[in-house]
């Protein structure tokens, strides 16, 4: 922003950039406040980025002249702002700096003072000596009185005030022993020559009046404390000295008679010090007792901001005393006292946690450096915490050291996970090589919780929102030191983190150096499970280093027990328990992670041992397929040679290396083939089925017995000869075990109003009932394969289906156990041919999820019998 002070007010110009880079400005205009309070209005737009609004400016000017602070309404959510002066070279100005200061000025009321004063009834009123050393710093004062006499002991008070011309006016400040007779109020007037002061006192225990000093000399302040000339720098937050976050500058000097000083605060303390309102008072001993020296305000020098006498905190800083030791090393503390009996307080020692207590560091070159080049004082916390973060010369440098400190974390958003998983996350930089550096001692050791909230609350508060330094993570890094069930997390995840290093280490170790055994095996297992807790504790990188140890060992272990099982199987007994141990094997090594000469090696010993195993079980079978005959226990005996060379299949397919298997599989389906056509085989298998009795589960009984001689998928079509032999045969010992009753007679016959001659028998309609149910039997058993696939060879779905529910319900075949006609009629009279009749059917079946469907007992039923080419067709639907 540039401006210029016109004779209507400031104008200027408004530049500013957007987070997108895009830049803009527009001209302002306003008018200020006698107070320095200004408004800028937008006047014109130079530059407009697209979608933003003029806005108007709002603030006012530091007293220094350095700093235009505001805020800018409607900004969404972002109204404050904060500009720099520039100097002639385009930087910021800094505020300087300056570690002098003028002695106390003294005056027409600073002096030592003697005199008497009237005390006591009226009616007998008695004078008593009064004694006051006057300090005087501009308009201000501060005092020390005292009487004393035969009836009332000494009384002495420390009073503040201010003279105006030749008036004084104090007020009790501090008394310095017991007594209820002391000082509340003084208001007096000097004469002309300055020689005497003379006045009355405010109420008090003695009931004292008017009072008449003389001046004997110059004011004799106590002549100690000079160990504690220089400069000390600190901050605080802490009522009572200051509710206003201010920072300390305490510069004390000893001029051969006595320390005088000045106390400058900065508020805020975590501003730049160019953004500071300035508090500068002068300080003078007014008393000593035993080891401290108490020194009073006298004065304001400058109170700009918030301090301005119109403000009500700007007084705050005429109403408290501070107690110093008189030596002091290159840290002082101080106590505040405000109010009540100095003797109570003086002889106690300013601590950390006590409200009263202000802790200030010696001002080195470096601090000295770095607050002259315009920084804020560095922030002094707790006798615990030193390290770099203790010793640094500035509040901007100790935020710095923080993000530092913070920043292997920069790239984690962990302050969206929970408090627990963040703090675990963390744990590397609370690790005493990191930790120890930073703040002077262990983490665990940071046992004050006090000390801990002071380092919480300023890297959260102080830090990003008042310097603008970032801390990555900022509020799961201060859960550590503000959160006492943080702080015992870390300390315990951090005494189980080393354990576990520890155990990796050593692990680590003992992994490299293990065998390949079955005891190293038994080991490797206990490992993993030691390590399940103890990889939680760690970081990923300490987790990544123990897991490729581990499975290093893992693969050599399982590639030494895979050469040792290797050994064992050629040791064993050539056979084909030996052949599927080496299949086994040969599996194991396909998922292992063997590889290069140790891969080619282990499959050569097996190829080489199988092959020596396989080749007499293949002439074997070839010998022993030579010897058969053409009959049916030829095609018995081919099954079991088939079944051996299945087995040396497998084993193939399994990936072991067995040459010859798939020729000598050739030849006995060429073999079988020949048997199969033989009509010798087929008459003999016939007859062979023939001697089968009949009784129930014929199609079992007569299914199994088949299985001897051919395979299923021979009996369910693929040798349709022998397939139509087993299903003959079924249907004849079906109707065999068939009970067939007729009951239709005259009677009956009469009852419908028809004749006999032409109806179906008892056993045609059994017969023909009992095709219709195997009809619907063989397409239900065929519903995976019963409708066409589309055009493009995709599957159909209904046969998806269908071999869906085949699959679910089983192959289902009926029989008839019992049939009983009961009577005929001729369908004619319907228009129909053929013949209505009446039965009673009990079916049968081997499917037990139908079976327990089927009814127990025979049921009576109807339908339409018609006479059709080679007997009689059944037609359930009589409507």
């Amino acid at each position: 922003m540039t401006l210029s002070t016109g004779d209507t007010g400031p104008t200027g110009l408004f530049t500013f950039t957007l987070p997108d880079g895009r830049e803009g400005s527009y001209a302002v205009l306003g008018r200020q406040a006698a107070d320095g309070r200004f408004m800028l209005l937008p006047s014109d737009w130079v530059e407009r980025p697209s979608g933003i609004q003029a806005l108007t400016l709002q603030g006012s000017m530091h007293d220094n002249g350095l700093v235009i602070s505001g805020t800018m309404p409607g900004c969404g959510g972002t109204e404050n702002f904060v500009v720099r002066r520039l100097d002639e070279s385009g930087a910021q100005t800094q505020a300087s700096v300056d570690f002098d200061f003028a002695p106390v000025s003294g005056g027409a009321a600073a002096g030592t003072w003697r005199g008497e004063i009237v005390c006591g009834p009226r009616q007998r009123p008695e004078t008593v000596p009064l004694t006051a050393t006057i300090l005087q710093d501009g308009e201000g004062l501060v005092a020390k009185l005292a009487y004393d006499g035969p009836v009332f002991p000494p009384s002495p008070v420390i009073m503040t005030g201010n003279v105006i011309g030749t008036t004084i006016a104090l007020q009790q400040l501090m008394k310095l022993d017991n007594s209820n007779r002391s000082l509340k109020t003084v208001s007096a007037r000097l004469d002309a020559a300055g020689q005497t002061l003379a006045g009355t006192v405010g109420q008090n225990g003695a009931r004292c009046r008017d009072f008449q000093l003389t001046r004997t000399g110059d004011p004799q302040m106590p002549d100690v404390g000079a160990a504690l000339a220089g400069n000390w720098a600190g901050a605080t937050d802490i009522p009572p000295m200051d509710r206003l976050e201010s920072s300390y500058v305490l510069v004390l000097a000893h001029d051969g008679k006595a320390l005088q000083g000045e106390l400058r605060l900065g508020h805020p303390a975590n501003r730049p010090v160019a953004e500071q309102d300035k508090l500068v008072i002068s300080l003078a001993p007014i008393h000593a007792e035993g080891a401290k020296i108490v020194m009073a305000p006298i004065g304001a020098r400058l109170a700009e901001g918030i301090h301005r006498p119109q403000n009500s905190q700007s007084a705050v800083h005429r109403h408290w005393l501070i107690v110093m030791p008189e030596t002091v090393g290159e840290e002082l503390g101080v106590r505040v006292v405000q109010g009540g009996r100095f003797s109570e307080e003086i002889n106690r020692v300013a601590e950390l946690g006590d409200r009263h207590a202000r802790f200030f560091r010696r001002v080195d070159a470096a601090v000295q450096s770095a607050m002259t080049s315009g920084e804020t004082p560095p922030k002094r916390f707790g006798p615990g915490i030193g390290g770099a973060f203790a010793a640094a010369s500035s509040m901007e440098r100790q935020c710095q050291m923080l993000a530092d400190w913070a920043a292997p974390f920069n790239g984690d958003d962990l302050d969206r996970q929970s408090v627990e998983n963040a703090l675990k996350a963390m744990l590397p930089i609370f690790e005493d090589s990191v930790f120890e550096p930073v703040f002077g001692l262990p983490y665990m050791f940071m046992t004050d919780p006090v000390e801990r909230r002071e380092i919480g609350f300023f890297l959260q508060r102080d830090c990003p929102r008042r310097f603008g330094i970032k801390i990555a993570n900022v509020a799961s890094i201060a859960h550590a030191f503000t959160l006492q069930n943080a702080y015992a997390g870390i300390t315990t995840a951090m005494i189980d983190r080393r354990e576990s290093v520890a155990w990796i280490d050593a692990t680590v170790e003992e992994l490299s150096a293990m065998g390949e055994d079955t005891a190293a095996e038994t080991r490797l297992a206990t490992i993993r499970l030691d390590a399940a807790d103890r990889l939680d504790d760690v970081t990923a990188e300490e987790a990544a280093r123990f897991e490729t140890a581990y499975a290093a060992r893992r693969d050599r272990i399982e590639i030494g027990l895979l050469f040792d099982r290797i050994a064992r199987a050629e040791a064993m007994t050539d056979g084909e328990a030996t052949l599927a141990e080496f299949a086994e094997i040969v599996e194991a090594v396909a998922q292992s992670p063997m590889e290069g000469d140790e891969h080619r090696s282990a499959m050569e010993r097996i190829g080489t041992k199988a092959a020596q195993i396989a080749a007499p079980l293949i002439a074997a079978i070839r010998s022993e397929e030579a010897e058969l005959g053409m009959n049916l226990a030829a095609l018995s005996a081919l099954n079991g040679l088939e079944q051996r060379t299945t087995f040396l299949t497998d084993l193939r397919n399994r990936g072991l290396p067995i040459a010859g298997v798939s020729e000598l599989s050739m030849e006995l389906y060429q073999t079988r083939n020949s048997l199969l056509d033989s009509m010798e085989v087929a008459g003999e298998f016939q007859a062979y089925l023939t001697t089968i009795e009949p009784g129930d589960n014929a199609r079992m009984r007569v299914t199994n017995a088949a299985y001897l001689y051919l395979t299923p998928e021979e009996l369910a079509g693929g040798a349709p000869f022998y397939a139509q032999i087993l299903e003959t045969t079924i249907f004849s010992l079906e109707q065999a075990s068939m009970e067939i009753v007729d009951s239709s007679g005259p009677t009956a016959v009469d009852a419908v109003g028809s004749s006999n001659s032409g109806e179906p028998s008892a056993k045609d309609m059994a017969m023909a009932i009992l095709a219709y149910y195997r009809q619907g039997t063989a397409n239900f058993n065929g519903m995976g394969s019963m409708f066409p696939d589309d055009p493009f060879g995709q599957p159909n779905p209904l046969n998806m289906i269908g071999e869906a529910m085949n699959q679910v319900i089983g192959e289902v075949n009926l029989t008839l156990a019992y049939f009983e006609k009961l009577g005929c009629a001729s369908a004619s009279g319907a228009g129909q041919a053929g013949y209505n009749c009446d039965y009673i059917a009990e079916i049968r079946t081997d499917n037990a999820m139908l079976g327990m469907v089927l009814p127990q007992a025979g049921i009576r039923n109807s339908g339409r019998f018609t006479a059709a080419r080679g007997g009689w067709m059944y037609l359930p639907d009589l409507e």
